[in-house]
């Protein structure tokens, strides 16, 4: 994945993309492990499809970001802050087996959780 520009000319980061990924995939395998009647795989067609949903995810959330969230008012790298809270966010603003409804809406619902200062 390379860096590319967004709508505003912007570039995404693929590292942000990359931690967003594997924190949604690690919450929601997380709360897999502590709810047994949570399937992930049925809930995607199989593992795969959790996996398109969570890169889906990380692109919109990380292309909204950049033109939304004031980096410069970050106390920490943004990859980091990412792989740290983003998943546990997502998780609980939306199930596990409801990463299909994630849209541009629930983007501004996660900063605020994140608490990150927009522009």
């Amino acid at each position: 994945m390379t860096t590319r520009l967004n709508q505003r000319g912007l570039k995404t980061d693929p590292a942000a993309v990359f931690a967003i990924a594997i924190s949604i995939w690690r919450a929601c395998h997380n709360c897999a492990g502590r709810d047994e009647t949570l399937n992930l795989s049925d809930s995607y067609g199989g593992i795969d499809g959790l996996m398109r949903e969570v890169m889906r995810i990380a692109v919109l959330f990380e292309a909204w970001s950049c033109a939304h969230v004031d980096f410069d008012e970050l106390d920490e790298v943004w990859p980091y802050l990412l792989e740290d809270r983003f998943g546990r966010g997502c998780v609980s603003i939306l199930a596990p087996d409801r990463l299909l409804d994630f849209d541009e809406r629930d983007c501004q619902r996660i900063a605020a959780k994140l608490r990150l200062a927009l522009r």
